[in-house]
């Protein structure tokens, strides 16, 4: 029986101190608030430095081309990844749709995508949700027919982080019955004729847009996996995500409160460092708090997936409850220790402040895995 250990290998800590280092150099806060003001927020010769390290294809298998890395490797590389802030299609191409396609793709399919994902040269987006917001079965609405030899997919999709910098979408369409039953996952091009993506407006980071398809048809050999049973590899998929999520999470809001650390020490009142201050200090503690038990229940959710633990289901409803709640809470307390200089843009902290409210909801809110969690332990 495999032992809880969340300590982090030598290997893993390599991992951690590289990435740290190149992040600090290439990467500054600063870096991270100009891609926030560029009409794509996305930068291509980024991308390509981060396949040539290998880090879009660390948990893609090597007989696909990646580098054969384990869950717990790409929770260290996105706890980084957070310290910066860092908007990018890396968790939703190579940690989301990338486990996606290893559970449900045919073998073509993993050869052909995988090894895209891992090289740079493809970047995918699950197009999952829709107007009516949600992340159970029941939330996806949007028809996909399948007949003929082909799908035709009529409808929209909402709120899809970076499908306007994507090649390639991972569609979740209901071709059969209702709930669980009638969820197929369709392979569709982002520029199949049909496929309208436009960006949203609005104050959250990773670049939301709707995805409109008209008439689209594409050859059933499109289908990820079987058609009408696409629902539990995608589940599988979301939900050894969840916990890369949380420590990404978790590395954002450790950087605001270490953002409200130095800037307590440094700020002076009534001739006074405002830390030496008890209400300062609540707040600061109340940070560190949410940032340590979004980091370790993050943890101890990959621990219990990677390890095929019973409590999986519940380790990750817990870490997303954790880390949602947290990372919010946390970048308020922030906001209390900064004052007014904590929303001037040009200072930082917002970047941090958007992050919390851009991934409440991202994969399931609070409110959905309270569900999850309460169906698992038989109290609903």
């Amino acid at each position: 029986m495999a032992r809880m250990d969340l300590g982090l290998s030598e290997i893993q800590e390599g991992i951690r101190s590289s990435v740290r280092d190149l992040l600090d150099q290439e990467w500054p806060l600063a870096r991270t608030r100009e891609l926030q003001e560029n009409d794509t927020g996305f930068d291509s010769e980024l991308w390509g430095k981060m396949a040539q390290l290998g880090w879009l294809g660390m948990g893609i298998p090597e007989a696909y081309g990646g580098e054969g890395l384990t869950l717990t490797d790409l929770a260290v590389l996105h706890e980084e990844f957070g310290r910066s802030a860092m908007n990018t299609p890396l968790h939703g191409s190579s940690v989301l749709c990338s486990q996606i396609i290893q559970h449900a793709g045919s073998e073509d399919q993993k050869k052909t995508f995988l090894s895209g994902i891992a090289k740079g040269d493809r970047i995918f987006a699950l197009a999952f949700t829709e107007a009516d917001y949600g992340w159970d079965s029941g939330s996806i609405t949007m028809r996909g027919d399948v007949s003929g030899g082909s799908v035709t997919l009529n409808g929209s999709k909402m709120f899809i982080p970076y499908a306007h910098v994507a090649d390639d979408l991972i569609v979740a369409v209901r071709s059969g019955g209702a709930g669980d039953d009638g969820i197929t996952l369709v392979h569709v091009p982002t520029s199949e004729t049909g496929v309208t993506v436009n960006q949203l407006p609005g104050f959250t980071g990773d670049r939301p847009c709707e995805v409109v398809f008209e008439n689209v048809k594409v050859s059933d050999s499109s289908i990820i996996g079987e058609a009408n049973k696409g629902w539990q590899p995608l589940l599988k998929g979301i939900n050894e995500s969840i916990p890369v999520l949380g420590t990404f999470m978790a590395g954002c809001l450790r950087a605001g409160v270490d953002m409200s650390q130095d800037y307590a020490q440094n700020r002076i009142a009534f001739g006074v460092p405002i830390g030496t201050f008890q209400r300062v200090q609540d707040w600061i503690i109340l940070g560190i708090n949410h940032a340590d038990a979004a980091r370790l229940s993050s943890y101890e959710a990959v621990w219990a997936v990677e390890n095929d633990k019973p409590v999986a289901t519940e380790a990750v409803a817990s870490c997303k409850i954790i880390a949602s709640e947290g990372f919010v809470e946390g970048m308020d307390a922030a906001h209390h220790v900064h004052g007014g200089i904590g929303v001037v843009y040009s200072y930082g902290l917002y970047a941090f402040m958007r992050q919390s409210r851009t991934l409440y909801h991202y994969l399931g809110s609070p409110e959905h895995h309270r569900e999850i969690l309460a169906s698992a332990l038989e109290i609903s």
